[in-house]
């Protein structure tokens, strides 16, 4: 796993941002978070060169984007957390999120979000 822990529970690597999400299954992990009301950070992975993208994959051993990660550990693609989804087993307590959001908020509310452009990436040769 990747020690990612440290600046967030919850990390997504993606296409894009989360207000702009570059492809459709970045687009499809986002709501998959947000639907469940889970804070997240994302790393956009596009603002990275070819080498360091290739260079990631790798090391986390994950072919694709998005991908997810959760207290460090590796969850996922989109495939993964829509199966989880399918199973009808909670993304939030997969990645044991606690619920920080108070009961009388709208259900609609905008989710704490971070936006980081690298976490723990060192490009390696």
């Amino acid at each position: 796993s990747l020690d990612l822990s440290a600046q967030a529970p919850v990390v997504v690597f993606m296409k894009g941002t989360p207000d702009k999400p570059r492809c459709r299954f970045s687009r499809q992990m986002l709501a998959r978070l947000r639907a469940e009301r889970i804070p997240f950070a994302s790393v956009d992975v596009m603002s990275w060169t070819a080498e360091e993208r290739e260079s990631w994959k790798k090391k986390s051993d994950w072919q694709t984007f998005p991908v997810l990660f959760c207290h460090g550990s590796l969850i996922g693609g989109l495939d993964t957390v829509s199966g989880l989804a399918d199973a009808g087993i909670s993304l939030r307590s997969w990645c044991s999120v606690k619920d920080t959001a108070p009961l009388e908020e709208e259900p609609d509310s905008e989710q704490p979000e971070v936006t980081v452009s690298r976490v723990g990436h060192t490009a390696s040769a």
